[in-house]
């Protein structure tokens, strides 16, 4: 008889869910960490201009107490006086606030209230603002003074955290009584909702759970665990970002029994975390032992240390770096250890998406050696409690070392989009019997087995990742076309997954118009974000430089471009 072919399926440890399991909600494991260390710092607070805010975390609990009970009394109700969920069954709040320490304690307070948060970037363009309100209709929207009025918002109960602050300081500070709080009716329920980043199609909410969150930092505590030396974590991705979810809640809701005592948080000003200079000079300043950070930031990051002794001593304490969000080239991981000799950093590749709490496989790196499998750096093997199967069209396994699509299985995923839509990309998995794996999320990406880990070929479309942001080819292609100069036009993507990979956009201009390419950049801002927007190139004739890499018909390689 011949053997069974080996096929590609990989599964995590199963670890169950022992940390705050007995909490129904994850705020309840900030409480404890307040009640066993009132005095220890839980947030430091650094402006641009250098002057600093610390938080206890007995004052960040009482804060987030008495701001839940002011937006209790401040949520949209219906006829009868009572707090409408969506059409999920969802209470969600929005949050339109920059990074700050009144953030953080703003969703430990929408947390407490029984609701889940909802983050809004003051930069989308209005309509995506809108189709985001309009689709996961908020019970409040708690933004910057000012804003309460904009007209995005629509009917929308708004409030500055200002004005919801001065409701707030009147109020008790005691823990909320369950009948002071909305109920969902989930045994699961939804701790936050995030919208997909897009190029201009309608973005979707993706609404993660508490199991989900729960197991993505327990996965963390006991993997990648914080060292002793490591007192102090940043908080410095946009709240948009999933990860920002293990930033913020991994240091502050561990377990100190896991973290060799209480930790604290500092959170960053976005003005400081897109200049490196300062950015590193800030992590130096507090001891920072572990970033998170997309390769783009990475590869920046070595440039200025490269330039310097001094620039390079910005990093000694800096021992773990996590890279997400976009394809880790071989080439940017050699020259992070050409950068560090020690043999003490680690880099670690993480593969995931919102969908997936932001990562579902994960590959480290202690020394060069580790890096490339194949000529490419593995996405790795999946987390706690997750599995992962790379399927045919029948969605069957296939052999190992074929290319199949990825599927992800258990408790990192979400559930579901907001209001149902795309049903098709969250499916019944036909290969499980145990409740926590019985959805498939089907990813999109096309991806092979080889030596035990995972290795990322390629996507099913023309979408692409940039600086953490999904960007969907045909899409900006399209808008490309809407500008009135342009007769023809393609869009693609220069280096896919490489540190310098760039959007193109190749333009032949309507029939005797002269036109800049700074002209139609600047014309598709109206409804395509800037980190979507081509460097665009006039020609007399497209080129025929479309490819089957990576991302479909939407890529070239090396053109001379």
């Amino acid at each position: 008889m011949g053997s069974t072919p080996q096929v590609s399926v990989l599964k995590g440890t199963n670890r169950p869910l022992v940390l705050g399991a007995g909490s129904r909600r994850l705020h309840e494991l900030y409480s404890r960490n307040a009640a066993s260390y009132p005095h220890h710092t839980a947030f430091i607070y650094e402006d641009i201009r250098g002057n600093v805010r610390e938080t206890t975390y007995k004052e960040a609990e009482d804060t987030s107490n008495r701001l839940a009970r002011a937006i209790l009394a401040a949520v949209s109700r219906d006829i009868t006086g009572q707090p409408k969920a969506n059409s999920d069954g969802d209470f969600i709040i929005a949050v339109a606030l920059p990074p700050s320490d009144d953030l953080v304690f703003t969703l430990l307070a929408v947390w407490k209230a029984g609701a889940a948060y909802l983050p809004l970037d003051a930069a989308s363009p209005r309509d995506r603002t809108k189709h985001i309100l309009n689709e996961s209709k908020p019970v409040l929207i708690i933004t910057q003074s000012g804003n309460e009025s904009d007209t995005a918002f629509g009917n929308m109960p708004a409030l500055s955290y200002e004005k919801l602050f001065s409701l707030a300081e009147p109020l008790e500070a005691s823990k909320l009584r369950e009948d002071e709080i909305l109920t969902s009716s989930l045994g699961d329920p939804i701790e936050m909702v995030l919208y997909t980043s897009g190029s201009t199609g309608l973005s979707k909410g993706v609404r993660v759970k508490k199991s989900s969150i729960l197991n993505r930092l327990q996965w963390q505590w006991y993997e990648v665990p914080y060292l002793p030396q490591e007192k102090t974590f940043v908080f410095k991705t946009a709240l948009t970002f999933v990860d920002s979810v293990s930033e913020i809640w991994g240091p502050i809701l561990c377990p100190t029994d896991l973290s060799d005592g209480p930790r604290t948080l500092l959170i960053v000003p976005k003005e400081i975390t897109t200049n490196p200079q300062r950015l590193l000079t800030l992590l130096n300043k507090y001891k920072i032992g572990r970033l998170v950070l997309v390769p783009s930031l990475l590869k920046a990051i070595l440039l200025y240390t490269g330039l310097s002794k001094e620039n390079a001593d910005l990093l000694n304490n800096l021992k773990i770096w996590i890279c997400s969000g976009e394809p880790l080239a071989p080439s940017l991981a050699l020259q992070f250890f050409r950068s560090f000799r020690t043999g003490s950093h680690v880099l670690y590749n993480f593969y995931g998406s919102t969908e997936m709490m932001g990562d579902v496989t994960y590959h480290a790196m202690k020394t060069s050696d580790d890096i490339a499998v194949d000529n490419k750096v593995p996405i790795g093997v999946p987390l706690d409690n997750t599995a992962i199967y790379l399927l045919n069209n029948q969605l069957q396994p296939v052999p190992m070392g074929e290319v199949g699509e990825l599927f992800a299985a258990g408790l990192n995923i979400a559930a579901g989009y907001v209001n149902g839509r795309d049903a098709n990309r969250f499916i019944p998995n036909p290969h499980a019997v145990d409740p926590d794996f019985r959805f498939l999320y089907r990813t999109g990406d096309y991806a092979k087995l080889v030596k035990g880990t995972l290795l990322f070929e390629r996507r099913t479309d023309s979408q692409v990742k940039v600086r953490g942001h999904r960007v969907d080819l045909s899409e900006v292609e399209a808008a490309l076309i809407k500008c009135p100069e342009v007769q023809k036009g393609i869009v693609l993507c220069h280096n896919p997954g490489e540190p310098d990979q760039q959007i193109v956009a190749f333009v032949k201009p309507e029939d005797g118009v002269e036109v800049a390419p700074y002209d139609i950049e600047q014309k598709m801002t109206s409804g395509v974000p800037k980190y979507a927007i081509p460097q665009v190139i006039i020609v007399k004739e497209l080129p025929y430089l479309v490819t089957e890499k990576s991302t479909g018909r939407h890529s070239c390689g090396s053109t001379g471009i």
